[in-house]
């Protein structure tokens, strides 16, 4: 399938279903990554755009006529940490005294 130019191989468009990602998001990530990772191995590019509490990862290839060709899509949750609370010198003190 063909899609602003842009051709969906029959696994991302499977994989999109499955995950319940729409077309106009996988063309956003394409278009405006916040992070393109390059795999040498692979011949490949790695598309991350962090959501609200996701990143959504999407994979494409330039074919021989250098038309890109969008491959795999994903979602991954984003687990914030909390950072340990740092005791002020007072608490500290308090701390030391009375533990």
């Amino acid at each position: 399938m063909i899609y602003r130019g842009i051709i969906f191989t029959d696994h991302i468009l499977q994989r999109m279903k499955e995950r319940q990602i729409s077309l106009d998001y996988v063309y956003w990530v394409f278009k405006r990554p916040e992070i393109k990772i390059y795999d040498r191995k692979k011949q490949s590019y790695k598309f991350i755009r962090q959501g609200s509490n996701k990143n959504f990862v999407m994979i494409a290839k330039q074919n021989e006529k250098k038309e890109w060709v969008l491959l795999s899509c994903w979602t991954k949750e984003i687990y914030l940490r909390k950072k340990p609370k740092r005791l002020n010198f007072w608490q500290n003190l308090w701390k030391i005294l009375w533990s």
